[in-house]
Parts: C-alpha cells; structure tokens; sequence
C-alpha cells in the first residue's frame, strides 16, 4: 500500500458511524413517521428523540453517570428502542438482558457486567424477585409496565425507584443527550452469557463486528 493512500485514508471518513448519528435521516427525511410497539404505544420519530432525551434526564436524576451499566429486562418495545440510544449516548453502558436464559444465568449475567440499573417489565418480575437477593451491585429498580397498573408491582418485595413513564414525564429536557458522550458505539460481547458493551478500544483482531474503517467501538467492560 502506498504512502500517499494511507496518508490519505483518515479523510475517507469525515462521518463517523455514530449512535446518534442512526437519527439523523429519519428525522431530516421521515420525521412524522410512525413508529409502533403492537397496539400499545404509537409516536413518530420526532417523539422518539424527546423520549430519548427525557429518559437519559431521568437516568441521570437517578444517578446513573457515565461508565454505570444499565440493565433492560423487556421485550423488544419502544422502551427498548429507546434505551438502545439514551443509555450508550448518556456515557452508560447498555446491557440487554436475555430473558430467556435461565434465572441462574441471568443472575450470573448481571452480576458479571456489575449492573448498577435495571430496567425491569412487569412481566418478568416474578423472575428478578428469584434473584434479587443475590445481586451483589444493583443499586437501582425501574419498573416497566404495558398497563396501568400492574398487579405485580404490589406484590413484589423489591422496591422500585420510578415507573419508567413517570421517570420520562418528570424529566424537564427533551433535548438528546449530550454529543461528548455519544462518541460511543453499540457492540454486543460475543460470549453467549455475556451481553454488555461500554466506551473504549478494541484490538481489530478481536472485534471482527466492525468495519474496518471504524476508529472507535465498544469493548465488554469486563474484558471478556
């Protein structure tokens, strides 16, 4: 290879492939169009950068910082989605809980990628009530919920910090996070009990996820 084409290799790539960045044509090109989680929630892209902004405000009124993980129990909704971007683009580490492991697993998951949140669906609290005892670095509970009210909550031993939809309606900011920190990129550990991702390097050699051309991605936190 040539030394003029190496040299010149860096400005190939005036864009980088950014979390953030996933938004911006949508809302430049489509901003009115509908995103729907089944017949429960129905907003537009517009809506969905608000909501992105008032979750990453919510987190961090419950004291999530930057380098904190934060764990999602749910299925795959519009709470996920938005998750998917306020947590990584807040400085946080997003770990998605596979809730169909067993709960011994899920409770080797989460103590292993040392959550500090969890994001948990009503649904699955029968579950995390299993295993909340032996958590040994989750400091904090939010409660998700496809109803109103759910039953379970009251029921249930754990103590919630905040309902996800009263977090997000509390929150004053719907501005999006702020840009220092959305130099993160998503990558999802390819270890089968492990599922966590956070700011950093990674050798080329071992992050054949990404593109050749990537300059920054995300690496497990406990270097697995």
């Amino acid at each position: 290879m040539s030394a003029s084409l190496i040299e010149h290799t860096p400005s190939a790539y005036d864009y980088p492939l950014l979390i953030k960045h996933l938004l911006h044509t949508p809302l430049a090109v489509a901003p009115e169009q509908e995103i729907v989680y089944r017949d429960i929630s129905r907003y537009t892209y517009r809506t969905l950068r608000q909501r992105i902004g008032r979750l990453a405000t919510g987190l961090t009124a419950l004291g999530v910082k930057p380098g904190d993980t934060v764990a999602v129990m749910d299925w795959d909704s519009h709470r996920y989605l938005e998750c998917y971007f306020a947590v990584p683009m807040m400085g946080a580490v997003l770990q998605t809980v596979n809730i169909r492991l067993s709960p011994e697993q899920i409770l080797y998951t989460l103590n292993h990628a040392r959550a500090d949140v969890v994001l948990c669906l009503n649904e699955f609290l029968p579950l995390l009530d299993a295993i909340e005892e032996n958590l040994e670095t989750v400091k904090t509970f939010v409660l998700l919920s496809d109803g109103d009210a759910p039953a379970e909550q009251r029921h249930s031993p754990i103590t919630f910090s905040a309902e996800y939809e009263d977090l997000l309606g509390l929150a004053q900011s719907p501005v999006p996070p702020s840009t220092r920190a959305s130099i993160v990129a998503t990558s999802i550990c390819l270890l089968l009990l492990c599922s966590t991702s956070m700011p950093g390097e990674f050798p080329m050699s071992q992050r054949p996820w990404a593109s050749s051309r990537s300059t920054r991605v995300a690496t497990c936190r406990r270097a697995c």
